[in-house]
């Protein structure tokens, strides 16, 4: 009785999801990439390229088929990701159904399709010995890389997301008996999520496993004070929902020797906007920002010697868009400015909002909103009909 009644729980999520990838994708092949800017060993970027088919079988019914086999060779750097057949259909799955409180999202999402295709070699499915040691960076853009593809097909999936950023430092700090002793602190710093078709991105998130480090914890437990923790501005791109904001913290290094390993992707590539929404800004890490020893720092890197009494400010970045800037009520531009999450610069060049002395100046919004820009279905450095 257990068994059968499991089964039907499967049956019956394999036929939803195969009943909304019907009403999302028509007959033929769709087709959307994503990128990797950097395995951190000077190579990049790395395309990820999905593509979805919807074919009428011999038997009469749909075949769904994932093919993934034309993204790039595995690197020799650590993105590589060795990815499971199931993992296509369990985010088709958790898209369709993970709102729904009367459904439940199990293996009948990865059943949904009748084929996932993967070529051995590729960063998506490498040959032994490949490195996979930043994966986890390879996975979050695979996510958005799913929500792409849907939104080629006709779904109303979020925009792009940014990758969340690890900050390690390791290095030696004088305890309170004078001595030297050995630290280490692996800061993983959350980043803004896509904007959705109904409702802006989420700002600030922390990614599964990573947890947010206080201020008094960070400043009790390691040889660092934390001059600044906040939101980003302006790092959500704009749209008629907002992309999610990013965040920045900015330490001040206190130990002896710090040396520092940094994970910022979605530079080259930022986090896409979508239906005229903008890209999501990227992120940096910035040692002594402002001063005449500011230095920029490979935002995938290792090897970064900081001295006691630097200044490493990090900002992470923040998801797409999703909808014309313009469309975005001008009293909602107003509440981010005030917020902090949006610039008044930003709010008038991309919103077309003006705003003096923290208030909205209607007439004068009104009339710079009559030239509205022309806009594409996808936003990354430049409005584009496709993702190729």
């Amino acid at each position: 009785m257990m068994a059968d009644a499991l089964a039907q729980l499967l049956d019956r999520t394999r036929r939803l999801v195969r009943t909304k990838l019907a009403e999302t994708f028509d007959y033929g092949t769709h087709k959307f990439t994503d990128a990797i800017d950097s395995d951190g060993h000077g190579n990049g970027p790395f395309r990820m390229r999905f593509a979805l088919t919807r074919e009428k079988g011999t038997d009469g019914d749909d075949h769904f088929i994932f093919d993934a086999r034309e993204s790039d060779d595995q690197a020799p750097g650590p993105i590589n990701y060795l990815m499971n057949k199931g993992v296509p259909g369990m985010a088709l799955g958790l898209f369709y159904l993970g709102g729904d409180p009367s459904q439940v999202c199990n293996a009948g999402g990865p059943n949904a399709l009748d084929e996932v295709l993967f070529r051995e070699g590729s960063f998506l499915q490498p040959k032994y010995p490949a490195p996979l040691g930043l994966r986890g960076l390879t996975a979050m853009r695979m996510i958005s890389a799913m929500c792409g593809l849907l939104n080629t097909g006709g779904g109303e999936a979020p925009a792009a997301n940014s990758a969340y950023v690890v900050n390690i430092m390791r290095g030696e700090f004088r305890n309170k008996a004078g001595e030297l002793e050995p630290y280490l602190l692996a800061d993983g710093i959350g980043v803004g999520y896509g904007a959705r078709a109904t409702a802006d991105g989420i700002d600030a998130v922390y990614f599964v496993a990573q947890e947010n480090y206080p201020v008094e914890f960070l400043e009790a437990g390691y040889p660092v004070t934390m001059r600044g923790y906040g939101v980003v501005p302006d790092s959500g791109g704009a749209g008629k929902h907002r992309g999610g904001c990013g965040i920045v913290r900015e330490y001040e290094i206190l130990a002896e020797t710090t040396m520092c390993a940094i994970r910022i992707d979605s530079v080259q590539n930022p986090p896409w906007g979508i239906d005229g929404g903008r890209s999501g800004r990227h992120g940096v890490a910035i040692v002594n920002p402002g001063t005449s020893d500011e230095v920029v720092l490979n935002p995938l890197s290792d090897g970064n010697m900081l001295k006691k009494g630097d200044i490493l400010r990090i900002e992470t970045g923040g998801g797409g868009g999703h909808g014309h800037p313009y469309d975005r009520p001008a009293e909602r531009v107003l509440e981010d400015v005030l917020d902090g999450f949006v610039t008044e610069a930003a709010a008038l060049e991309l919103y077309g909002v003006v705003i003096k002395n923290d208030e909205l100046d209607v007439a004068a919004t009104k009339s710079h909103r009559a030239d509205r820009p022309k806009v594409g279905r996808f936003y990354r450095q430049e409005y584009v009909d496709a993702l190729v």
